[in-house]
């Protein structure tokens, strides 16, 4: 009776000969048509495996193994845990598009409130908000200002950053933390003229966000496309529906734009956005993907919507429902919201 090649991996990880364990695992196991039980067999084994390999075996492991659950619908389990160490993986090597595409995969096949927060997490880490050296320079110019308002505004927008972006303190731990550091460099009058909203500062700074309440950013983001697209149940005139439904679109994707915005910072010089296709006709539908441009004041501020275009792109994509241009990763979740895979945003 021959012996099966899944029996030889767990001979090999045994003797902790892991890249013998490798090349038969991905080489036969998984790629040549494995059947349900040696494919979840395989699974199991990836995770003990993965730390004993390179980034780049790592990262042709997993999706060799994304491939093959795609035709095991019943092993969603296994491809909720390969789909997630893939998309850590793509964090880790600031892969953000292919992270947050696994991450959002995995959410369609078991809805999660650690995927969300992985999500919202890789929409934040797009401009890597641990950074606080900007955020100090703007405190200490105005922390020696007769007027305590602009101190206090700096203040505020850090707690709007944990209430509306963050899931856990650590997502934002540092700028606290910057501002902690001018507030301790401050002469006792300074201090006692910011003392009323300084309390209320720290106790902000104190709260853990719940995974799954309307303070992460996916979920507020699904919850208000749904609002949106339960409008189109809404009857009428013909035209006048379309232009109500178009409306409503337009201010979804606001939302995100000033999102995006304001991760990213006030836009350096003016700039105009222009949707196209069904949004700029007003034809739009429940499920329609979007189409649109830029025009910049100065072409030497390309950089900034080139940026503030990933962060979009990311946020769009966190609902689950685009089409990933890494086939691996796509697994026939239900196919809606969109940048129009045809039409790549144009800055002029």
């Amino acid at each position: 009776m021959a012996i099966s090649p899944i029996s030889y991996v767990k001979t090999f990880l045994e003797k902790e000969e892991y890249l013998e364990a490798f090349d038969l695992l991905e080489g036969v196991v998984i790629r040549k048509s494995p059947d349900e039980e040696s494919l979840q067999q395989a699974c199991a084994w990836i995770p003990k495996l993965l730390s004993q390999l390179t980034e780049q075996k790592q990262e042709s492991i997993l999706m060799e193994c994304c491939e093959a659950l795609q035709h095991f619908p019943n092993l969603k389990e296994q491809a909720v845990e390969i789909l997630t160490l893939y998309g850590e993986l793509a964090q880790k090597k600031g892969l953000s598009q292919g992270a947050i595409q696994s991450f959002a995969s995995a959410a369609c096949l078991i809805p999660s409130s650690e995927l969300d927060r992985k999500l919202s997490n890789t929409i934040l880490l797009q401009r890597n908000l641990s950074s606080h050296k900007r955020l100090k320079q703007k405190l200490n110019k105005v922390a020696g200002l007769e007027d305590p308002k602009p101190f206090q505004d700096l203040l505020e927008s850090i707690d709007t950053l944990h209430q509306r972006f963050s899931t856990e303190n650590s997502d934002i731990a540092s700028l606290y933390e910057a501002a902690k550091e001018v507030y301790r460099g401050l002469n006792i009058n300074q201090k006692r003229k910011y003392l009323d909203f300084w309390e209320t500062f720290i106790l902000e700074a104190k709260k853990d966000m719940p995974l799954n309440n309307e303070h992460c950013l996916v979920v507020s983001y699904r919850k208000k496309l749904e609002d949106v697209r339960a409008y189109f149940r809404e009857k009428g005139k013909t035209r006048e529906v379309q232009k109500e439904r178009a409306a409503k679109m337009r201010e979804f994707f606001q939302t995100l734009l000033e999102d995006a915005i304001f991760l990213l910072g006030e836009p350096p010089c003016k700039y105009d956005i222009r949707a196209m296709g069904s949004l700029a006709r007003e034809e739009v539908c429940p499920y329609s993907d979007l189409e649109y441009f830029i025009l910049i004041e100065k072409e030497e501020e390309r950089e900034y919507f080139q940026t503030l275009i990933q962060i979009f792109d990311l946020q769009i994509r966190s609902l689950g429902e685009a089409n990933s241009k890494q086939e691996f990763l796509n697994f026939k979740q239900k196919l809606g919201l969109q940048i129009d895979p045809a039409d790549e945003p144009l800055i002029g």
